[in-house]
């Protein structure tokens, strides 16, 4: 049995106070017995989901970093091959220069000898006379490549300062200094 106070029962914010029954009580506790066990197997369901859910997360993550892993040796194989591709283009256009297919040539030969283009093949045709002042593949001693060399220079510079000299009369004339104007 409860007690009730009479002077509080005046306040309409305080409780009101009413006797309960044994058989209630245990109802209730029954009650509450079976919630905290619907609860208890509720955070059982929920730590196994979150489990679950960490595993698969992990399971994920290492797919990812897979998936990423080959992409990027995916991109570093296409760079490669851009550059080997590249790298090939490169070499294709010096050979071109250099005159790609032919034999290799000696590295050094005695002073004053030639090298003779090969035989064209029998065409049944009188073969084509070249010139007789152009050497398709001189060979120079070095004194007569430092001679080339250095009348190569001093022909450039020549042209260089008739370039030069045009310039400044071209200047001179559209300028109006020509006229005696300043």
């Amino acid at each position: 049995m409860l007690v009730v106070d009479l002077d509080r029962l005046a306040d309409p914010a305080a409780p009101v106070m009413v006797p309960i029954s044994p058989g209630v009580l245990a109802a209730d506790r029954a009650a509450l017995a079976r919630e905290v066990a619907a609860a208890t197997e509720h955070l059982r369901t929920v730590d196994t989901l979150a489990a679950e859910l960490a595993r698969r997360r992990t399971i994920t993550l290492a797919r990812l970093r897979a998936v990423q892993a080959t992409e990027a040796e995916q991109a570093r194989r296409e760079r490669a091959r851009d550059d080997v591709a590249a790298l090939a283009a490169r070499v294709r256009r010096h050979d071109k220069r250099t005159n790609e297919g032919r034999p290799p040539r000696p590295a050094l030969l005695p002073v004053g000898v030639r090298r003779s283009p090969p035989r064209p093949e029998p065409t049944g045709r009188p073969p084509v006379q070249p010139r007789r002042d152009y050497d398709p593949d001189p060979v120079y001693t070095p004194e007569q490549a430092r001679a080339r060399w250095t009348a190569g220079l001093a022909a450039q510079r020549r042209r260089d300062a008739a370039t030069e000299a045009r310039r400044e009369r071209e200047a001179t004339r559209y300028s109006g200094r020509s006229r005696g104007c300043t």
